[in-house]
């Protein structure tokens, strides 16, 4: 029997430009148990959970199926991740934002909360209409009760991972309508942090949809109705409290942890806006 396999459910690639090439960590800021607290921490061991989108009942090859696609989004995202790591975004191509959008909108599916709780709902629906089969097939000794399950199971996990990925290819179609912008920090203490529900999306009472989510320490990514650069907000002199803002968002987003390059200042931070593990986040955070 194949050993339990720890899938990550936060991506790796949106939390590399974090890693430190002193010690290849990034800080991690959590609640434990009480309280905020921060260490040293590998990619390999954040966000990760055990066979979290394994499919039991198949072969070798198809277990890991809904891990491999997930890993063909991050390839791609990564493309243009560094493109803007390197300033370079007006190099990205059409196809490429797609890809990237692609990348942001399957967030929410690989929360795991969220991929458990949406599985269980299709496994049930093949339950009730599989059932019948299944006794008989138990009875007659050609399956066992472990099989089963594992089966309706896989089952479930599997339609409700296709047609949620049909739904996000949707979803970022729509996305690169908006206006995309991307912000340069050049701050000489404060870089930006990264929660593990970084993403967010916010619609005024104008109807105006903006999204944001930071792409390295010093990289925001805008996309909105309205040309994110004419807005008050995102002028150059405002700069500074585009940034804090920015970061106390991502610590009252997070579900569970929130990297950043280093522990100070942001402990602090921390401390005063995360808020209690796996509590709902706040409206419009993917």
């Amino acid at each position: 029997m194949h050993q339990p396999i720890n899938h990550h459910w936060f991506p790796k690639c949106l939390m590399q430009p974090w890693v430190s090439s002193l010690d290849s960590r990034v800080e991690s800021f959590y609640r434990h148990p009480a309280k905020v607290a921060s260490s040293r921490k590998s990619l390999k061991g954040i966000g990760s959970e055990r066979n979290l989108h394994t499919l039991e009942a198949l072969g070798d090859e198809g277990r890991n199926h809904i891990e491999l696609e997930f890993q063909k989004i991050e390839e791609r995202y990564a493309i243009v991740r560094d493109l803007i790591k390197e300033d370079r975004f007006h190099e990205v191509t059409s196809a490429q934002r797609g890809e990237f959008a692609f990348m942001l909108w399957s967030l929410p599916l690989r929360r795991n909360v969220r991929f458990l709780d949406g599985s269980r709902t299709s496994t049930e629906g093949w339950k009730e209409s599989l059932q019948e089969l299944i006794d008989k097939n138990i009875a007659q000794g050609k399956i066992n009760d472990r099989y089963a399950e594992d089966l309706l199971n896989t089952l479930g996990k599997g339609i409700y991972f296709d047609a949620m990925l049909s739904f996000c290819k949707e979803m970022a179609v729509d996305l690169c309508k908006l206006n995309w912008a991307i912000f340069r920090f050049n701050h000489p203490r404060l870089k930006l942090v990264l929660s593990d529900r970084p993403l967010s999306r916010k619609v005024d009472f104008a109807g105006n949809v903006t999204f944001k989510m930071p792409i390295t320490p010093n990289h925001l990514f805008i996309a909105s109705t309205k040309l994110a650069a004419d807005q008050v907000e995102y002028r150059e002199e405002f700069s500074e409290i585009l940034l804090v803002k920015t970061i106390g968002e991502q610590f009252r987003q997070a579900s569970r942890f929130v990297v950043g390059v280093e522990r100070e200042p942001y402990i602090k931070l921390a401390e005063v806006h995360m808020r209690e593990v796996d509590q709902d986040p706040p409206t419009g955070t993917l």
